[in-house]
């Protein structure tokens, strides 16, 4: 066939498919990857077909998770290289055909897949779901059951499916015994008790829990007593029947099956059956509770063909149950025909004691199941009764006394709870639970608790003992909590000392029982309980004052400050200065002056008021000219000035009078000569006419006042 006829049935041959299957590693998921419908293959040119498939492993499972993901291309007639293109849903990329992508955060994540070879591309799409393992779970058992009976106990467990395989279980039974690991266990409790169950599941690390409580009694059991009288006899022979059963933490009624050994049966408690042939018959009494408690008794009847001695008898107890001690009074009777001998009684109390009185009275001195026996003798023959006593222990009692201290109070009421317990015939040890009535409670036996708001608080005080229940209540009054505003003020605030401040105090007090109380420190050690002292202060400084006001346990605090200054500096001055003088006369400034409170020592200044001054108390000064001056004496200290001032008038003296004494020597004479003569400057108020110069009249003027003749200038 040449090349043209192939080609020509290329297109009768079938298309084929191909695919891959990956499972991933916890044989969750699996992936096929189908490359699609390719074109047979034929000798005609080929075109190029790309196919794909995709796979991620696994596709599911708690961050971070890993996923591997694989590219699958199939490609005919392709000649270039492909190209590949993820996204995988979270933002991320990859241009591998088979990359490694973690998810990180919890979601649904569609990935999609993309591979082009020669310009055909070929795409496919799927879901990754990251999302951390959740589990739930659930746990029952009966909540009652009885000890050393197998309890069952049952899981429910529905993981998350992002949780890895493997689920723990640990069931703690409450009872102290080794813990199970299986899924649904079954436990049996060896004691009587209320047990707290815990189911704890772990899947994945992630753990569940649940948890119940099961009430276990006491097994149930029977005891029982069965006579016959007579027990022997001629035919036909009918004999009295009785049975008693003292069951024990059973429910139920007690059912009796008698069979007489002759074939007859009975389902009363005290049947009266008759033998009528000859014999000796075993007899079986067989008492029943709960269906699969028994408990049996037998015994033989003797039947005989002749008169037989014939013994009949009876037996009770009274009471046959109650408190340790229990007197029981028991009664007999006895019926002989064809005896010859009186009947003797014989007890067995079942404690060790006995008795051959017909009626007698024993004591029950302590707890226990008492099986007695009478066995009346009379010749051969022998009448059998029996029974039993049951005497409990006395019951568990419990008194109990519960106090608190204070019962009434401000917020924040620190209460002290004290409770007294006197059990009496009891085992276990007191359970204590404080119901402080806001909502707190407590479990030791003597607590402490705060009331932090007001209101009435009944509490409840509840002690167990051995399922015996005590419960004391009480009261607890809190008022609001005392609080106290106040105020302080102090005048004046600031003064020079010594100065007197008056300070003054209000308060408000509300829901306060007590006194207000003021406490005053002054800042200068000095303090005061008044409300409104005054206080001296003689020191200077800055002095920090504070009132405390305390009522009942709310105190207020207000604070100041007083700034006490010290005294300024204080300074008097006096000056003695004549009113008039002379030029050339010497005149002398005195003063005087008092400095109070003065840190430095006074200064003093005169100023004469012609340009000359001087620093002492006490000065001297000439005026040379005449005039009106104006002088001022200036005492200074610490910045603090007195000044005293005042007008000095000063004429023209005596012609050639030097020293201004108002009187004219030979020897001013002879100088006012020497200042005519130039050998002198002009001076001795001499110089008149205030040229400088001495004339000779001048010096006439001062002869003239030499010899006493009134002159002047």
């Amino acid at each position: 066939m040449d090349e043209k006829t192939l080609m020509s049935y290329c297109h009768l041959l079938p298309p084929y498919e191909t695919s891959m299957t990956f499972v991933d590693r916890y044989a969750k998921t699996s992936a096929i990857i189908r490359a699609g419908s390719l074109a047979a293959p034929c000798l005609q040119t080929p075109s190029c077909e790309v196919g794909c498939g995709v796979a991620a492993v696994p596709t599911m499972g708690k961050p971070p998770l890993d996923v591997q993901f694989y590219g699958g291309l199939i490609a005919t007639g392709c000649g270039g290289s492909p190209t590949f293109s993820w996204t995988f849903g979270d933002g991320g990329t990859s241009t591998q055909q088979d990359p490694l992508h973690s998810y990180t955060a919890e979601g649904t994540y569609t990935y999609d897949y993309g591979v082009t070879q020669d310009g055909q591309t070929c795409t496919q799409t799927g879901t990754v779901l990251v999302e951390a393992c959740t589990v739930g779970c659930s746990a029952s058992a009966p909540t009652s059951g009885e000890a050393q009976t197998p309890i069952s106990f049952t899981s429910t467990v529905n993981p998350s499916v992002t949780c890895a395989f493997g689920t723990e279980y640990d069931w703690d039974f409450g009872d102290g015994s080794a813990h199970s690991t299986q899924a649904n266990p079954s436990h049996s409790y060896a004691n009587p008790g209320t047990y707290d169950w815990l189911l704890t599941v772990t899947v994945d690390g992630v753990q569940c829990t649940d948890c119940g409580s099961i009430a276990i009694q006491a097994p149930c059991s029977l005891t029982c007593s069965a006579s016959a009288n007579p027990t022997q006899g001629p035919a036909p022979l009918d004999v009295h029947f009785t049975a008693d059963a003292t069951p024990s933490n059973c429910t139920g009624q007690v059912t009796y099956y008698w069979q007489f050994g002759d074939g007859g049966t009975s389902a009363d408690r005290t049947p009266i059956h008759t033998y009528s042939n000859p014999g000796t018959y075993d007899w079986t009494m067989t008492a029943r509770i709960e269906t699969i408690v028994t408990c049996q008794q037998t015994g033989t009847v003797t039947v005989t063909d002749e008169p037989v001695c014939v013994l009949t008898c009876t037996a009770q107890a009274d009471p046959t149950t109650g408190n340790e001690p229990l007197d029981v009074q028991f009664t007999a009777t006895a019926t002989a025909t064809d005896c010859n001998e009186t009947p003797a009684f014989a007890w067995d109390f079942g404690d060790g004691a006995t008795s051959t009185d017909q009626n007698p009275s024993p004591t029950c001195a302590t707890a226990g199941t008492y099986n007695w026996a009478l066995t009346v003798t009379a010749g051969d023959a022998t009448c059998n009764q029996n029974g039993s006593i049951v005497v409990d222990p006395n019951p568990c009692t419990v008194d109990c006394t519960a106090s608190a201290d204070p019962t009434t109070g401000q917020e924040d009421l620190l209460v002290n709870f004290t409770s007294t317990v006197t059990p009496s015939n009891c085992s276990g040890s007191p359970i204590y639970l404080w119901e402080f009535g806001d909502g707190a409670t407590s479990t030791e036996a003597n607590p402490s608790h705060t009331y932090t708001t007001a209101g009435t608080f009944g509490w409840t005080f509840t002690v167990e003992v051995d399922g015996v229940v005590c419960t004391r209540t009480g009261t607890i009054t809190v008022t609001e909590a005392c609080s106290v505003t106040c105020t302080a003020a102090a005048a004046p605030q600031t003064g020079t000392v010594p100065f007197t401040v008056n300070f003054t105090g209000t308060a408000t007090p509300s829901n306060c029982a007590g006194p207000v109380n003021y406490a005053w420190d002054f800042g200068d050690g000095g303090s005061s309980a008044e409300q409104n002292p005054s206080h001296d202060y003689t020191a200077a400084g800055s002095h920090d004052w504070t009132l405390t006001v305390t009522v009942d346990d709310a105190t207020c605090t207000q604070t100041g400050t007083i700034t006490a200054e010290e005294p300024p500096c204080a300074i008097t001055c006096t000056a003695d200065v004549p009113a008039g003088a002379v030029t050339l006369q010497e005149i002398t400034f005195a003063s005087t002056h008092t400095a109070t409170d003065c840190i430095e020592t006074p200064t003093v200044h005169w100023d004469f008021g012609d340009g000359a001054g001087a620093d002492t108390e006490t000065a001297t000064h000439v005026y040379e000219t005449e005039g009106t001056y104006t002088w001022t004496l200036t005492v200074t200290a610490d910045g603090v000035t007195c000044t005293q001032t005042g007008d000095i008038v000063v004429e023209h003296g005596i012609p050639g009078d030097a020293n201004g004494d108002g009187q004219v020597t030979i020897g001013e004479v002879q100088q006012v000569i020497n200042m005519f003569l130039g050998s002198m400057p002009a001076g001795n108020n001499a110089d008149c006419d205030g040229d400088g110069q001495i004339s000779i009249g001048e010096v006439q003027k001062a002869i003239n006042a030499f010899l006493g003749v009134a002159t002047g200038c």
